[in-house]
């Protein structure tokens, strides 16, 4: 086990397909929440069944967009705050009411 993961590893995988109503988002920045933390600890009272993917808040660019996505289309920036598969990943899959457009630059307002 890597030093410092606490047991959690990465895997590779196929990246998620947008369905009916969905949008893949290519995550460029993640957001870290207090339930984040919690149900990574174990102590969240709602824990998903393992293997998941943690993570709700991204921001990102959309990739590609489901059937019935009217308001998105692929290049739009997004600020995604509930995912279907988890925000700690290269491509998240969303549902397309929950984006928000925003329009500033990734790096202008990243952490220091």
């Amino acid at each position: 086990m890597p030093l410092g993961t606490g047991g959690h590893a990465a895997r590779e995988g196929a990246g998620p397909g947008a369905r009916d109503r969905q949008v893949v988002v290519e995550v460029k920045a993640v957001g870290i929440s207090p339930i984040d933390t919690y149900m990574r600890s174990g102590s969240y009272y709602l824990m998903p069944p393992l293997p998941y993917t943690p993570g709700f808040e991204a921001a990102g660019i959309v990739e590609s967009v489901g059937q019935g996505v009217k308001d998105w289309s692929p290049g739009n920036r997004v600020f995604v705050y509930h995912t279907v598969t988890g925000a700690y990943a290269e491509k998240t899959l969303c549902p397309s009411p929950v984006s928000t457009p925003f329009r500033i630059t990734f790096l202008s307002h990243r952490g220091r």
